[in-house]
């Protein structure tokens, strides 16, 4: 994993480490993304898209529809509608099945994406040609992460490339 003084240095260098006083469990999903929600509310008001990723949730029938915790979208407008509907309603513990109850309340649809393959809620095998078309895979260490990233941003100008 990395150490603080990783994350230190990352926060220092690209200013996209969000902190807050409180223990950071399962438990604590719906506050997390809340303050996402919030902090975008607050600094990247004018955002088109914003996309919040994270671990998968099992989806539980009785809930209203809401997409899975790995990935979703929302237009940069939904998300300021999200965060006031948020302040009337009590916490839930599985941030994404809170989300579709927000939308459920602001009488918002989730639409599913136009390709199941864009959002993955298991690991996708890497190559820099698949993970320029994909917007979510999941169970990577962070090392492995840094690795693709690195990779994939050698080749993000011919990512499909094929090398003799």
């Amino acid at each position: 994993s990395l150490s603080p003084a990783h994350i230190e240095e990352e926060g220092l260098r690209y200013h996209d480490i969000i902190q807050q006083d409180y223990r950071d469990t399962y438990n604590y999903l719906t506050l997390k993304t809340l303050i996402g929600v919030y902090w975008i509310t607050k600094y990247c008001p004018e955002a088109k898209y914003v996309l919040k990723t994270d671990r998968h949730l099992i989806p539980d029938m009785r809930y209203p529809s809401f997409c899975s915790g790995t990935g979703y979208v929302f237009l940069g407008d939904v998300v300021q509608r999200i965060y006031v509907a948020s302040l009337t309603m009590p916490r839930l513990h599985l941030e994404d099945v809170y989300m579709g109850k927000c939308l459920a309340k602001l009488k918002i649809e989730p639409t599913p994406p136009p390709n199941e393959l864009l959002f993955n809620h298991w690991r996708v095998p890497y190559s820099s040609c698949r993970y320029s078309n994909l917007i979510t895979s999941h169970g990577f260490h962070p090392n492995e992460i840094i690795q693709d990233w690195q990779h994939l941003q050698s080749n993000k100008h011919n990512p499909c490339q094929t090398t003799g």
